[in-house]
Formats: C-alpha cells, structure tokens, sequence
C-alpha cells in the first residue's frame, strides 16, 4: 500500500513537472526560439533532410502501406500473424489521427507562418473557423510516428532505443 502511495505520488510530481515545463516553453521559449531559427541563414541541404525527416511523420505512407500489406497476408501470403500485425499498425496511425484531427479545430493553434508573419501566436479555441492555419497542434506528424514508434516498442522492448531516437528525432523536425 504504502510503495502504491509512493508510486502516485512520484507519478503526480513528473505530471506536474512535466506541464510545468510545457507552460514555461509555451511562454518564454516558443517564440523566441522561432525567431532565432527563422533568422538562420538555413542551406538548402539542410532544409531538404529535415522535411525528408518530417515526412516519416505523414500517416498517408504507412496507410497505404499497412493496408496493402493487409490485404497480401490475408488473400495472397495467408498468414493470420502478420495480419493481425498488419492491423495494429494500421490502428496505431488511424486511431491517434482521428484523435488528432478531431482536436485541431477545437484548439486553434496557430501555425508559425502567422506568427512570423502576422504576429498572431498561441491557442484559439474554437474560434478558427476551421482554417488549417490554426491546426498547428496537435502535430499530424508526430502524432503520426508516436502511434506507430508505440507499437513498436510495446512489440520489440528490446529495441525500445533505437525506436525512441527515431520518435525523437521525427517529431524534432
């Protein structure tokens, strides 16, 4: 009972930490780190491999991708195993997305081109007027690769690092 309580309340202290930290980015990190990046006199290499990067992220590859392979483990390949596999993967992109482009209109965070741009910044909840300029969070992308880079720990614990970096890394693009 007692290492329960101590669970909770290490648990409830990394919760509180951890929004603690998101608020303090929200507020004081945010804006002028875009700033200081947009400013960078960025190559085009370098702009390259970071969209290559964040296109690990768009769900519409790993939906084409995990449906065909649905389809050959059940009528070509028959091999229930990979099937079902097929299908979790599948659900690990469909499910977190729905959820993600359900909560975009509602939370109205502007995209950074209107901030750059128009000074327009933070959160408008529900007064977007379902303009994907304020669809910028919950991020597609990384909400794209954490479902899938999930499973993947869940199904290979032993790899969980190299899955980690990979989430990581995306989602930092």
């Amino acid at each position: 009972m007692k290492r329960q309580i101590s669970n909770l309340i290490i648990l409830s202290f990394v919760t509180f930490a951890w929004f603690a930290l998101i608020a303090f980015s929200y507020f004081f990190i945010d804006q002028p780190l875009a700033l200081y990046v947009h400013r960078l006199p960025l190559e085009t290499k370098y702009v390259e491999v970071l969209k290559e990067i964040s296109s690990m992220g768009s769900a519409s590859y790993y939906l084409i991708f995990f449906s065909v392979f649905i389809i050959i483990t059940q009528f070509f390949y028959k091999n229930q195993f990979w099937f079902m596999h097929g299908w979790l993967f599948l659900l690990s992109v469909i499910i977190p997305g729905l959820v993600c482009d359900s909560l975009k209109p509602i939370l109205g965070r502007s995209r950074l081109s209107l901030f750059l741009e128009s000074n327009i910044y933070g959160f408008h909840f529900l007064q977007s007027n379902f303009d994907v300029l304020y669809w910028s969070f919950p991020s597609g992308h990384a909400t794209t690769i954490s479902g899938l880079m999930t499973i993947c720990i869940l199904l290979w614990p032993r790899k969980w690092p190299a899955f980690a970096f990979i989430l990581l890394v995306v989602c930092a693009s």
